[in-house]
């Protein structure tokens, strides 16, 4: 949606991503303008077409192609999320990614975040992975159990 932004923005996005478009070794999401109630209408109402137009079946809508659905898609899951201001909430912003994700939050605001508070967050990050993992490891498990049952009831 970037042509909510203004014009010069709407050029210096496009030159940042035509710069960086090579780079794949790890992904930074820069989101502006974005909700994540609009991204999830948007997942909803793109679905809900495609039932009605029986291009899905309603039992084909599962976590997985939600989450490929989404504006991120096919970025991978969400690391590392740092919010900047001091704030301890997520105001909208990438529910359903960061759902299984280290949250970093930092009482700087964005324009002084420096490379020291963004080593404290990796910090944070190196200090939560295992149980990360761990939670992470724990949800695909039970995603798959659960399409297991989905499946074994359709059968």
């Amino acid at each position: 949606q970037l042509e909510k932004l203004p014009a010069r923005v709407q050029r210096a996005v496009a030159e940042a991503m035509a710069l960086t478009r090579h780079c794949t070794h790890a992904t930074l999401n820069i989101c502006m303008p974005y909700t994540s109630r609009q991204e999830m209408q948007y997942v909803a109402g793109a679905m809900r077409k495609a039932v009605q137009e029986r291009l899905l079946h309603p039992s084909d809508v599962t976590e997985a192609l939600v989450a490929n659905s989404l504006y991120t898609a096919p970025a991978s899951q969400v690391d590392l999320l740092i919010r900047t201001s001091g704030e301890t909430r997520l105001s909208d912003f990438m529910l359903w990614q960061s759902s299984l994700s280290l949250l970093a939050f930092q009482p700087v605001l964005w324009p002084e975040f420096s490379l020291l508070d963004l080593a404290f967050s990796v910090l944070e990050y190196q200090r939560g992975y295992t149980q990360l993992h761990a939670a992470r490891t724990q949800h695909t498990q039970q995603m798959a159990a659960l399409q297991q049952r989905e499946d074994e009831r359709e059968a």
